[in-house]
């Protein structure tokens, strides 16, 4: 939902998608202010999001669906390796 009004309104606002897209992976690395480095390791899993997102936009498919899902495999998988190396 974010990325989609960050997207749409900043194209509509500069008519270049680039700055919306720079903003979208900033604000996500930015909810995930855990500590700087983690942070910073967030911003290439918010690239990669923001890059489905955009993908997704422009072949008019269901980005908020597509982003959400790989984000949860995203997350189901280091929960999976978590629960995994614990029990070692």
């Amino acid at each position: 939902l974010v990325q989609y009004l960050i997207m749409e309104n900043f194209y509509k606002w500069f008519k270049r998608y680039t700055p919306g897209i720079i903003t979208c992976i900033l604000i996500f690395s930015a909810m995930h202010f855990y500590s700087i480095e983690y942070m910073a390791k967030t911003l290439f899993s918010g690239a990669v999001y923001t890059l489905i997102y955009f993908i997704c936009m422009r072949r008019q498919w269901n980005g908020m669906v597509w982003t959400s899902l790989v984000h949860s495999l995203n997350n189901c998988f280091g929960l999976l390796i978590t629960v995994v190396s614990d029990n070692l």
